[in-house]
């Protein structure tokens, strides 16, 4: 069924790999061009939804 948008996204499960990768990727950028509140959105959301993988990814 996946995600439905709200809840958590465990990095536990490997199909959610990519989505939280590329969350963590969109922060980054978001970040570098200095866009801070998408940079914080974007990390809050992570963190948020996955915190292990904030961590793992070092967001």
């Amino acid at each position: 069924n996946g995600w439905k948008g709200h809840g958590p996204v465990p990095w536990s499960h490997e199909p959610n790999h990519g989505f939280l990768r590329s969350m963590a990727a969109l922060a980054r950028a978001a970040h570098a061009i200095g866009e801070e509140e998408e940079y914080v959105r974007c990390r809050d959301f992570l963190r948020e939804t996955s915190a292990e993988a904030a961590e793992v990814l070092s967001i």
